[in-house]
């Protein structure tokens, strides 16, 4: 570990999560990021180091129909929608990077939906 990550708590955290996540072809990455505004998520397949899918709350919002609702309750919509995506793709499991954030709130709210909806995590 460098000493940039040393001295962050956040690159600590991120690192922590992210030496024990791996994705593969059949079990690919999911990683998330969380802004002040949005929730964005990546489906990345490591071992060929590429981006299967990708899904955000910014798309949601662009559609004008969600306007107002909480973003714990988009990240449950987003969760839904990102496994209607993997569906399609023929992809039943993955694993949740959740990066340096906590499980709790929109993350977990996500990777609930992602499950209640027919992923593996």
């Amino acid at each position: 570990m460098n000493r940039v990550i040393q001295r962050d708590p956040v690159a600590r955290r991120k690192y922590r999560v992210r030496v024990k996540v791996r994705g593969s072809g059949s079990k690919p990455r999911i990683s998330v990021f969380r802004s002040s505004k949005y929730l964005y998520a990546q489906v990345i397949d490591d071992t060929a180091g590429r981006t299967v899918a990708s899904f955000s709350t910014l798309h949601l919002k662009r559609d004008g129909k969600n306007k107002g609702v909480k973003p714990v309750e988009l990240s449950k919509v987003m969760g839904k929608e990102l496994a209607a995506i993997l569906k399609t793709l023929k992809i039943e499991s993955a694993v949740l990077d959740r990066g340096s954030y906590a499980y709790r709130g929109s993350i977990a709210t996500f990777a609930n939906a992602l499950r209640e909806n027919g992923i593996t995590i």
